[in-house]
């Protein structure tokens, strides 16, 4: 079985590393587009020394030409399973092994459904399961597709474009709502960063993510809850420590704010 992570990327210095050496051991091949980076990202990225990853510069500055990268990337793959990795999303080691389980005990699935806590400021505070709008077949919250069957599949299209894109089959179906869909949920979760610092510019340069940061307090992580891998590794010094905490400036901010979005969640749920 031949596995191989997507990773399109722009401005994303704070995680990316974290991000491909957290699936490195367990695909084939990662590529990683960069589509226009003013950060530190390509040096990063170029710092992690492995035949795996395949990098190039593939410039993307709106929202259709990001999706456009993204069916480049897919008619340009030959494998039997596909990871779509975001340069903000970090797998744990329990969500990354059941996942791969998952993979290579049942042929017949179509894609998994992954789980993920989305982190609040820094990786010790996640939002409520309550904020999570996504739905995928049965199962709505902090829920996504990662992991795409391409032999059962193909050939799949990117419809929409970003930050809305999704995969959509030969016959129009979206695999969210794709009504003969063979799947299963994958509880344990994943990091998903896009509420934090993701660069290390004062002003990041990017499409569509002005709206992403927010202040909110969360809940906190167990103390007994399973990181990364990579956070332990020793990085090199233009990547930042994962464990740097939220200012408190953050906290002041999210601590007003907070009643407010949960009563808005509760009011419309």
């Amino acid at each position: 079985m031949k596995l191989i992570a997507h990773c399109l990327v722009k401005n994303e210095d704070r995680w990316i590393w974290y991000v491909i050496n957290s699936v490195l051991d367990a695909v084939d091949e990662v590529l990683v587009w960069d589509t226009g980076s003013t950060d530190n990202t390509i040096e990063v990225i170029k710092s992690i020394s492995s035949p795996k990853i395949i990098f190039a510069s593939r410039l993307a500055s709106t929202p259709q030409e990001l999706t456009q990268a993204r069916q480049e990337m897919l008619d340009q793959t030959r494998a039997d399973w596909l990871l779509i990795l975001d340069g903000d999303e970090i797998w744990t080691p329990y969500s990354l092994s059941q996942s791969l389980a998952a993979v290579k005990s049942q042929n017949n699935l179509d894609y998994l459904i992954n789980s993920y806590k989305v982190l609040l400021g820094d990786v010790y505070h996640y939002q409520e399961e309550e904020a999570g709008r996504y739905q995928v077949g049965p199962y709505s919250g902090h829920v996504t597709i990662r992991f795409v069957n391409l032999k059962r599949l193909l050939p799949l299209r990117y419809y929409q474009d970003y930050p809305h894109e999704s995969l959509r089959t030969r016959d129009g179906h979206s695999l969210q709502h794709l009504p003969t869909a063979n799947t299963v949920l994958i509880t344990s979760p994943y990091l998903h960063a896009t509420h934090t610092n993701r660069t290390s510019l004062a002003q990041p340069q990017t499409v569509a993510r002005s709206h992403l940061f927010k202040y909110e307090l969360g809940v906190p992580t167990s103390k007994n809850f399973p990181y990364p891998k990579p956070f332990y590794y020793p990085h090199p010094k233009t990547v930042s420590s994962p464990w740097t905490r939220r200012s408190w400036g953050y906290v002041i901010n999210a601590a007003w704010q907070t009643p407010l979005k949960y009563l808005k969640r509760r009011l419309i749920s």
